[in-house]
């Protein structure tokens, strides 16, 4: 038992005893011994732990709702940047004054480096504080690789670097987060064609070992001394070399990438040679092969492919857009007048229903974050108004998960600020039944 006494001094101290029972079994006499001890610092020592560890949990949760409340403060901005660049991009194509365009690329990358580190940053907050959580699922690895190079070839081409992709047609079943090996594979391929010179390759292979897959991304850069080997993987850590200064990024990418692979039960390895390149390799479990019998679906609908139904409609496609935020309005009716699209801004969730009384709309575009009425309460009473339109969801939300939590509360689809136009487009395009059509 434990117990505590104020001593002579006044003061409190703790004590510990343990009763143990002795008989004597010849006079059958019983003997009760008492062992006590002070274990008053110990007591103190136990309480400053626990202090310290709730502090720990509340300065955790602070720099959680910190990063949340700073991601949504820094996409809204972020979204008219990127997305008005983008639109005077498309209008100055060709222009006869160059150095306009180029400003404005300018602009453009610097906002595209910006939301970059922003991402990185709750990526590895989130990993660190155990709340990023995999959602495994069964992925068909020959599909997996013949689109996945898609996503990066636009980076390969304006850096004018060749990327080959090398796998076995037999290659299989892999059971892992497709998501974050997307991530993981971006984050290699993105890295090498960074630090490798136009004219030159990258590759990327994957074949299986036993029940694992190796995949590795080989490149002709310039190569990483053998001392910054250990230290590439580190948070806010880059090869200190001249040829990468001008090559600058947020040092979190590769330090992200190996977080994810152990969170697999994988392994990760680099191999470089200074001027010949580098080839960096994870090795994941959880690969089986396909049944025999289960051939291609050639009927599949894949996720690109779009259905359109034209039933011979000479009105224009209509769209409200209820954004919180006058400059996303205005670049968001500027991109979908442009487009063809008849729309309507409006900037709260109240004038919003009573456009929809007004007029049938064929998609709604709705911001997460507004006063008064959120878009969450606006969707719900346009569903309570028997109304079916699709509603897209444009939300500074970027944490994994947030996606499907709106979609389980009942919109169509989800768009994370900053929105990319092309994205925006495709995402409307794959919920109209109609044809638009364009205004001339």
């Amino acid at each position: 038992m434990e117990y505590r006494f104020r001593d002579y001094s006044g003061k409190y101290r703790f004590i510990e005893t343990i009763a143990s029972r002795i008989i004597d079994a010849q006079s059958n006499t019983q003997v009760i011994i008492l062992n006590s001890r002070d274990i008053t610092d110990k007591k103190t020592a136990e309480k400053r732990l626990i202090k310290a560890k709730e502090q720990a949990e509340i300065a955790n949760v602070s720099k959680s709702l910190f990063l949340a409340n700073m991601s949504h403060e820094l996409r809204t901005p972020l979204n008219s940047i990127l997305g008005f660049s983008q639109l005077l991009e498309k209008k100055l194509a060709g222009d006869e004054n160059k150095k306009i365009l180029e400003y404005i690329k300018t602009i453009r990358m610097s906002g595209d480096h910006l939301l970059e580190i922003l991402n990185d940053i709750l990526d590895l907050s989130k990993v660190e504080s155990g709340k990023l959580e995999l959602e495994k699922s069964k992925i068909d690895l020959k599909q997996f690789f013949n689109r996945f190079p898609l996503t990066v070839k636009s980076l390969a081409s304006k850096k004018g670097v060749d990327l080959d992709v090398v796998f076995d047609n037999n290659i299989g079943i892999l059971t892992a987060d497709e998501v974050r090996l997307k991530q993981i594979l971006f984050n290699f391929l993105s890295n090498t064609i960074k630090f490798t010179e136009k004219g030159k390759s990258v590759k990327l292979s994957a074949h299986a070992e036993w029940e694992n897959i190796r995949i590795s991304v080989s490149d002709e850069g310039v190569g990483i001394p053998k001392k910054e080997l250990k230290r590439i993987f580190m948070p806010f850590e880059q090869v200190r070399q001249q040829e990468s200064v001008k090559n600058r990024g947020t040092g979190l990418g590769l330090s992200i990438t190996k977080k994810l692979v152990k969170m697999h039960d994988g392994r990760i390895s680099v191999k470089s040679k200074v001027g010949k390149g580098s080839t960096f390799s994870v090795v994941l479990p959880g690969l089986n092969y396909p049944d025999k019998n289960n051939g291609d679906d050639k009927n599949k609908i894949e996720d690109n492919d779009f259905i359109e139904v034209n039933d011979g409609s000479e009105e224009f496609v209509s769209i409200l857009a209820v954004d919180g935020s006058h400059f996303n309005l205005m670049l968001l009716n500027e991109t979908l007048s442009n487009e063809g699209y008849d729309v309507v801004c409006v900037e709260d969730g109240i004038k919003a229903l009573e456009e929809i009384k007004q007029r049938n709309f064929d998609l709604v575009l709705m911001d997460i974050e507004m006063p008064e009425l959120d878009g969450v309460q606006t969707m719900e009473k346009i569903r309570k108004m028997g109304n079916n339109v699709p509603v897209i969801a444009l939300s500074p939300h970027a944490m994994k998960g947030d996606a499907e939590k709106y979609l389980v509360k009942g919109f169509d689809d989800y768009l994370t600020k900053p929105i990319n136009l092309d994205d925006l487009n495709r995402v409307i395009t794959k919920k109209m039944t109609i044809n638009k059509k364009v205004r001339l």
